[in-house]
């Protein structure tokens, strides 16, 4: 049972030195802009990473169980209203103003096939993306929410006010399917 989240950018990530069993969700990193390693440690029992990086690409030294697809967007247009937070940083908006759907259905079965697949047999939940305010968060809380983690579910709202809509509406709606409840 997970009993202690930890939400974090990519540099506080790469410090972190766990305690206990620990699975680690990477919601960020490119082959050209790779997340900084973590520090090596056998207590990293599942590393899901969700960048862009190839397989080949992956240390698996970290844990035999890393896994990777395709980097992808978490946030919609319709997600931030007025001007976009400067947490979100792209270099072109161009291919971004072509579609309304940065994260699709099937990234998010298998976020939650993963997640589901690893967290009853650790302790700890690290989650970061590079900034650590949208994504990060935005997973956290709706893993939490579909699996019923014990987190105050308003409380990391409240800390993390800039989630994605997008991006937890698709997670609920698929996860709502995906994940036995009884």
């Amino acid at each position: 049972m997970i009993e202690k989240l930890y939400i974090f950018n990519e540099d506080k990530a790469a410090k972190h030195i766990p305690a206990c069993p620990t699975l680690v969700v990477r919601l960020e990193g490119t082959k050209d802009y790779p997340c900084p390693p973590l520090q090596p440690s056998p207590l990293y029992t599942a590393i899901l990473d969700y960048g862009s990086v190839a397989d080949g690409d992956i240390d698996r030294s970290l844990s035999p169980n890393v896994c990777s697809i395709s980097q992808f967007c978490v946030a919609s247009l319709g997600d931030y209203q007025g001007e976009r937070p400067a947490s979100m940083l792209f270099e072109s908006l161009d291919w971004i103003m072509d579609t309304q759907e940065l994260f699709d259905v099937g990234t998010a079965r298998r976020m939650i096939y993963d997640f589901e697949m690893h967290y009853r047999s650790v302790d700890a939940l690290v989650v970061h993306c590079a900034a650590g305010v949208t994504r990060s968060p935005t997973y956290a809380l709706a893993m939490n929410d579909l699996f019923d983690l014990g987190f105050n579910s308003l409380k990391l709202r409240r800390k993390y006010g800039l989630l994605s809509q997008h991006m937890y509406r698709t997670l609920m709606d698929v996860g709502s399917v995906m994940v036995d409840r009884g």
